[in-house]
C-alpha cells in the first residue's frame, strides 16, 4: 500500500517509518501541525523530520502552517481545558482532517499518524478523531515504539521537544512542578561522590543502585557481578527483570520529592530513559584514570576492568547528550568547584 504518514515530530515518525516499510508500505510523510506555537518551533520540528525522511529514504510533504486558523477553529472556547481533553480531541481531529484530505489529493491507499508513539496520548481518542475509512489505527506505542523512537531520534541526533506543542500544552508544562534533573556517567568517574557533595549542598538524591540494593541482596548481587559482564545475554536478561522495577520507584520518588532533587542513574542513556528528564549532568574521567581507579579501588584486573568500560555507553557519547558536564581528572577540589557551579546553575544559590 502507497501510505500516508501524518506526522508529529521526527522523533516519533523514526518509530513509524520502518514500521511500516517492514509491513510492505511505500511511505510518504506529511509534517502537518499549525497547532506549534511558534514558526520557530514549527521549523525546528520540521528540520527533524526532514533529517529522518532523508536517511530513511522516504518523500516529506510539508503542510501550511496557519497557527491562526487552528485557534480559530480548534482552541476557542477550550483555551482552560485540561491536557488530554477535549481541546486535544479537537486537535487530533483538526491534525487528521488534513492529513485525510492529502491523502485523497495524492490519491493513496491510507494513512496513519506518529501521535500514537507517545506514552502521554491515548491511542483510543485519537483512533475516534477521524473516521475516515482510510484512517489506519496503528499503534506505533506497542512492541516499544516510544523506546525505538528515544533510540533512533538520538542516532540521528533529531530536536526533541520538551512539550506537545500548543502554547497551552507549554503553559501547563511550565506551571508544573520543577524540571526532572539527573545525573548520570562512566564507571569509576565519580557519580557517587559528586552526588555525595550534591547532598551536603542541600539536593536530594535519589541513586538508582540504592533501588537496586533494595531489590537483591548483597551476597547475590556480589554472585551476578561475576557473571552479567562476561555473559551478555545474562546481563540483559537481569536488566529486563529489575530495571523496570528501579524505574517505577524512580519515578515515584521524585514525583514526591520537593524541586531540589536529582536522580541518580548510571545506567540513563543505555536504558533510553533520558528523554524523561529535562536536564541531565554527565561525570565523566579519562579512559585510563577510570581503569586505574578500578583496579586500585575495587580490586580489578586490567582485564576485568576494561570488560565493564565494554559494557556501558563510552564517556564521550555520554558527555554529547548531556546538557552539563561534569570532568573528573583533576583531585577534589576541581571536582567541588565544578558541583557547586553545576548546583548554583540548576538549583539556584
Amino acid at each position: 500500500m502507497n501510505v500516508l504518514l501524518h506526522t508529529c515530530c521526527g522523533p516519533c515518525a523514526s518509530a513509524c517509518v520502518p514500521r511500516l516499510k517492514e509491513a510492505g508500505h511505500k511511505v510518504t510523510m506529511f509534517f502537518s501541525n499549525s497547532n506549534l506555537d511558534s514558526k520557530v518551533e514549527y521549523e525546528k520540528r520540521l528540520e527533524a523530520a526532514k533529517t529522518l525522511a532523508e536517511h530513511d529514504g522516504v518523500e516529506l510533504i510539508a503542510d501550511e502552517y496557519d497557527h491562526e486558523r487552528w485557534l480559530e477553529e480548534v482552541a476557542r472556547g477550550y483555551e482552560n481545558c485540561r491536557e488530554k481533553g477535549e481541546r486535544c480531541a479537537r486537535c487530533f481531529r483538526f491534525n487528521l482532517a488534513r492529513a485525510a484530505e492529502k491523502t485523497a489529493a495524492l490519491k493513496l491507499d491510507g494513512f496513519a499518524t506518529s501521535l500514537t508513539v507517545s506514552p502521554h496520548k491515548v491511542s483510543k481518542i485519537i483512533f475516534s478523531a477521524c473516521e475516515d475509512p482510510k484512517f489506519m489505527h496503528e499503534d506505533f506505542k506497542k512492541k516499544e515504539g516510544f523506546k525505538l523512537s528515544v533510540k533512533r531520534a538520538a542516532e540521528l541526533g533529531l530536536y526533541r521537544q520538551k512539550y506537545c506543542g500548543c502554547e497551552f500544552s507549554k503553559a501547563a508544562q511550565e506551571a508544573r512542578k520543577a524540571p526532572r534533573i539527573a545525573l548520570t556517567g562512566g564507571i569509576a568517574c565519580g557519580k557517587s561522590l559528586v552526588a555525595k557533595m550534591l547532598g551536603e549542598m542541600g539536593v536530594k538524591t535519589i541513586d538508582a543502585d540504592d533501588v537496586v540494593h533494595e531489590l537483591i541482596p548483597l551476597e547475590e548481587r556480589k554472585r551476578l557481578a561475576k557473571i552479567v559482564f562476561k555473559d551478555e545475554k545474562a546481563r540483559k536478561e537481569l536488566e529486563a527483570r529489575i530495571h523496570p522495577l528501579v524505574k517505577k520507584r524512580l519515578d515515584e520518588e521524585l514525583a514526591n520529592s520537593g524541586n531540589k532533587t536529582i536522580a541518580i542513574i548510571p545506567l540513563l542513556f543505555e536504558k533510553h530513559w533520558d528523554g524523561e528528564y529535562d536536564i541531565i549532568c554527565s561525570v565523566v574521567s579519562d579512559r585510563e584514570l577510570q581503569i586505574d581507579r578500578m583496579m586500585t579501588t575495587r580490586g580489578y584486573t586490567r582485564e576485568e576492568a576494561l570488560a565493564r568500560l565494554a559494557a556501558q555507553m563510552p564517556v564521550e557519547e555520554k558527555a554529547a547528550k548531556s546538557q552539563h558536564v561534569i570532568v573528573n581528572n583533576l583531585g577534589v577540589e576541581e571536582l567541588r568547584r565544578q558541583v557547586e557551579e553545576f548546583k548554583d546553575r540548576y538549583y539556584g544559590r
